[in-house]
């Protein structure tokens, strides 16, 4: 009898050890950083800034790459067509921007949570994604086309020119600034995530 309750004891207590490192798992601090890389990966923004603090939310060089890619995304300027080929290009730039990455270590200093990446990442920040080689492409494409172009602002208005002209530029244009991106070689990069607990998740309160 003694002996079985020895053994009764010694499962008890291997329970509550186990039960106790449970209690300090970083589970919770790797997903909130999975899911916002994956995010920027998906050009998720809106989503990615859900897993920051309201503090955060300005991702610095990418910021900068989203607001100029923004500019291609006023159906209104440009037309559906052009917009939707626009909306792929941006996928296709944030999917080649981290191409790997792993989660190297988890460690907690004084309640806040520091997470280490290691990554293969593209510096994307020489690329300019303004509207200069836009404009030369459509002064170019105008003068080559200009009588087709008048005939179907006479027909059908100047928004069915804005989006003849786009349409047919939009794969030139997006081939072109794709090949750029592909370019750039993927070099290895760690990023140090710093992490505050907001209610039962984490947030991610700083980037370096």
């Amino acid at each position: 009898m003694k002996k079985l309750m020895k053994i009764v004891l010694s499962c008890l207590l291997m329970v509550m050890i186990v039960g106790c490192g449970g209690t300090s798992s970083t589970d919770k601090q790797e997903a909130v950083v999975k899911d916002f890389i994956e995010a920027i990966r998906n050009a998720e923004f809106d989503k990615a800034e859900t897993y920051c603090t309201e503090d955060n939310k300005n991702f610095g060089s990418l910021s900068t790459m989203v607001d100029q890619l923004k500019v291609y995304q006023n159906a209104d300027t440009y037309g559906q067509t052009f917009v939707d080929e626009t909306n792929k290009f941006v996928k296709t730039v944030f999917n080649e921007l981290i191409t790997s990455y792993e989660i190297k270590e988890i460690k907690e200093e004084d309640g806040k949570y520091k997470v280490s990446v290691s990554a293969k990442m593209k510096d994307l920040s020489g690329i300019s994604f303004d509207q200069s080689e836009l404009t030369s492409m459509m002064q170019e494409y105008q003068t080559k086309h200009l009588s087709e172009l008048q005939k179907i602002a006479t027909e059908k208005g100047q928004s069915a020119v804005i989006e003849k002209v786009m349409s047919d530029l939009a794969p030139t244009l997006f081939n072109s600034m794709a090949e750029k991106v592909k370019g750039v070689e993927a070099k290895d990069a760690t990023l140090n995530l710093t992490l505050v607990e907001s209610g039962d998740t984490y947030l991610i309160e700083k980037i370096g």
